[in-house]
């Protein structure tokens, strides 16, 4: 049997980063991070050629989206691994290639309320990341750009990540996705390894503590917060952005209905 694709999307600030730690942490599974070598194969490189007119660019591209398949499997075997995970959010825009190749590619797709994630997206523009938007709008067309793409993902290949739901309950949320994971990959739920959950995957300094710790024994304990600062989300900006981002959550909630159901916090 070859090595299969594990495909971690989501939008950027979605929990990725984690939840792309947590499935890679089962012995076999290579964890490739953020390879982005799939989206920049099937994108970038794609967009840059097609101005270049020459009778070769459509086999240059096909050679490099292959090259980017191989390299990928080549490491994974090395390892001793049965799977490859790419923890790249950018993925999700080119879902609809991945889902047909590799073939029987498995996706977990990140889901997280659109507040939490434009919150996180202010907060890493304020770093120099200019790409999360300037503004409100800016920021709430980004997450629907990268949400709309799920709707591309097959069902029976797709596990949904909560992350409202895991800020709010961790173990229960934790205990949900590990079982769907080890049904997917055949593996056992109890491979994955929680501890990582304990470590903060933030790539800016102004990002919130890990929900979890590791006491001196090693015990995991977690500590469940507020996935979203909604005193500081207004429902005009609920307007503003639920116009924008409609498509997206519709194609989330495709995936698991009850998905964020839990992240309306001003009632609370």
């Amino acid at each position: 049997m070859g090595v299969r694709f594990l495909f971690v999307v989501g939008s950027p600030r979605s929990g990725t980063t984690l939840a792309g730690s947590l499935a890679a942490s089962a012995s076999s599974i290579y964890n490739a991070g953020e390879y982005h070598a799939f989206y920049i194969t099937r994108s970038v490189i794609p967009a840059i050629m097609r101005r270049i007119p020459s009778p070769l660019r459509v086999r240059y591209v096909q050679e490099v989206i292959e090259h980017a398949r191989h390299f990928a499997t080549k490491c994974a075997s090395e390892a001793g691994a049965r799977t490859f995970c790419d923890a790249s959010p950018w993925n999700l825009l080119v879902a609809n290639s991945l889902r047909v190749s590799p073939p029987d590619s498995v996706f977990l797709l990140c889901a997280r309320h659109p507040a939490g994630v434009i919150q996180s997206l202010a907060q890493s523009y304020a770093s120099g990341y200019h790409w999360a938007g300037r503004s409100l709008e800016e920021r709430a067309r980004l997450y629907a750009r990268f949400y709309e793409s799920a709707s591309v993902l097959p069902e029976h290949r797709t596990a949904v990540f909560d992350y409202d739901a895991f800020c709010l309950d961790p173990e229960e949320e934790l205990t949900k996705l590990t079982k769907t994971l080890g049904r997917l990959l055949d593996e056992d739920p109890g491979a994955f390894d929680w501890h990582v959950s304990a470590t903060s995957h933030a790539p800016n300094k102004n990002s919130r503590d890990p929900i979890g710790r590791v006491d001196n024994s090693g015990k995991l304990e977690f500590f469940p917060r507020p996935p979203y600062d909604a005193s500081a989300w207004t429902q005009q900006m609920d307007v503003v952005v639920n116009g924008i981002v409609a498509k997206g959550l519709a194609a989330i909630r495709r995936l698991r209905p009850t998905v964020l159901a839990t992240s309306d916090l001003r009632s609370r």
